[in-house]
């Protein structure tokens, strides 16, 4: 036992999936600003070739790409001086060095090298020969051991995305599998951990189509729709605009599958309440905004009532959107305070962009349109306290829909709309 202890804490285990670290048994060894210099990038190339070696051409195109070879080989020579009293000064042993042998390029280590990458291809190999139990656990330890996208500190590097592109489909191919291992014994708990995994790496993959699959299926419908509505939130938030409609279409398909069968209507109305009844236009998800919209068009042609679709776009100075600006999300804040404070309760509104809000103003004429602009204006310069608001206003009646696309857009100055019919 003592023997075994003694050969773990000689392992060198380094990590790539997700950033680059490195351990010498319990020891964690620093790079400090020579992290990304180019000869670490030629230390990381050497270890992940370690098993049969690189080609010299191939570490040199790596390394250079295009340059004339002289300089390459020359440089090449420089690399791995400054890498050896690199690896030296961290106290790497003598008899670790870099071998340059009949045109091949490798890393020769007394010690025993871990290196996450390398053991994910040999869990994916493993599982590849294997059947039954030991395929699937072969599977599990090699999506365990892809912690993230290879080396995304210089993922820009060409030789680092081409290696990334590959792992990254083999990682999506191991899931693949474990899918259909795991679906047909009923272990939705496990694949949901699996989806979570794979959606917290690529979140904008439609990872969490698969993660409110197994929640469904769990008869977890509650937490189904908390995330659901918190994927739209993010993909709003961070790429200011919502999913794609044919992605929205795939979760409203499976929201009807969300919520199981009842017949306390008392109970149903409970969960349809709102929690908090404050004054004030009512702010909902996008998806939610999308069938409201499409309920009131319908209402509409029944009723005759007149609705408004209006656009809020925050702009700068020259009258474009705010965009990724530093103060944008202090802004919108503001802007949607003065929305929700000023216009009805009979109206609501949703975030469209990271600078734009969507409302529909129900019963509303559009000489109104006007005067709840001017409202929020006044609403927007008390909540910022004095700064002149900087928006821009765009309405349409639903009654102009779908047989023509119109649009008006109020012009401050003269205080008068005009529409614009295509």
């Amino acid at each position: 036992m003592k023997a075994e202890q003694n050969k773990e804490a000689t392992v060198l285990r380094i990590n790539m999936f997700g950033g680059f670290s490195m351990k010498y048994g319990d020891i964690p060894i620093a790079f400090g600003r020579a992290y990304r210099s180019r000869y670490i990038q030629l230390f990381q190339i050497l270890l992940l070739n370690q098993t049969n070696g690189i080609a010299k051409d191939m570490l040199l195109e790596h390394l250079y790409g295009m340059r004339e070879s002289s300089n390459q080989n020359n440089s090449l020579n420089n690399l791995i001086f400054r890498l050896r009293k690199h690896l030296s000064g961290l106290g790497f042993p003598e008899s670790d060095d870099i071998v340059i042998k009949n045109g091949r390029c490798w890393f020769a280590s007394e010690e025993p090298i871990r290196l996450d990458v390398l053991e994910f291809r040999q869990c994916l190999e493993q599982a590849g020969k294997a059947k039954g139990d030991e395929k699937k656990w072969h599977l599990l330890q090699a999506v365990e051991l892809y912690q993230g996208e290879l080396l995304p500190q210089i993922s820009t590097e060409l030789w680092v995305m081409t290696e990334s592109i590959q792992l990254k489909r083999m990682f999506e191919a191991a899931i693949k599998e474990l899918e259909g291992l795991l679906k047909p014994e009923r272990k939705m708990r496990q694949l949901f951990q699996i989806y979570g995994k794979a959606a917290k790496i690529y979140p904008f993959e439609n990872w969490q189509e698969k993660e409110i699959e197994c929640l469904v299926l769990m008869n977890q419908s509650q937490e189904a729709y908390q995330l659901y509505k918190n994927t739209v939130k993010m993909y709003i938030d961070e790429l200011g605009a919502p999913p794609a409609s044919e992605y929205l279409n795939r979760f409203q398909d499976m929201g009807k599958r969300m919520f199981g069968h009842s017949e306390d209507l008392r109970a149903i109305q409970e969960d349809l309440q709102e929690n908090q009844l404050d004054g004030g236009a009512y702010f909902c998800n996008y998806p939610s905004f999308v069938d409201s919209y499409r309920l009131m068009v319908r209402l509409m042609e029944r009723s005759g009532q007149s609705i408004f679709l209006m656009l809020c776009t925050l702009v700068d100075s020259k009258g474009m959107p705010l965009g990724e600006q530093k103060n944008v999300s202090q802004k919108m804040g503001w802007l949607f305070q003065a929305m929700q404070k000023t216009m009805r309760r009979g109206d609501a509104f949703t975030k469209y962009s990271s600078c734009q809000y969507l409302a529909l103003l129900l019963g509303t004429r559009q000489e109104d349109c006007s005067t709840i602009s001017k409202r929020i204006d006044r609403k927007y310069q008390e909540l910022s306290q004095g700064i002149r608001p900087e928006i821009r206003y765009y309405v349409t009646s639903l009654a102009m829909l779908p047989e023509k696309t119109g649009r008006c857009r109020f012009q401050k100055e003269s205080e008068i709309w005009k529409r614009k019919i295509k």
